[in-house]
């Protein structure tokens, strides 16, 4: 039948793709296989973009917090 040869394809497509995902590193934040051609290595380990933005954010606004933190205790410091 005509269809059997298109499913012999199939499975073997299937077959290549898992086994590419199988060999692809493991993002450290969502635990996912990392898809991309490229990934960000962090102090929490290797990371896909999309959780190594977020771990940026979160990087940032933690800064951010500390330095007006900071900038808090100096101003009271020397306040007048």
């Amino acid at each position: 039948m005509m269809y059997d040869g298109n499913l012999a394809a199939l499975e073997a497509h299937d077959r290549a793709a898992d086994a590419w995902l199988n060999s692809r590193p493991i993002c450290a934040s969502c635990r996912e296989p990392i898809q991309d051609e490229h990934c960000y290595n962090t102090r929490r380990g290797l990371m896909c973009e999309d959780c190594a933005k977020e771990y940026a954010q979160e990087l940032a606004e933690e800064q951010i917090e500390d330095w007006l933190e900071d900038w808090k205790d100096d101003t009271e410091r020397y306040a007048f």
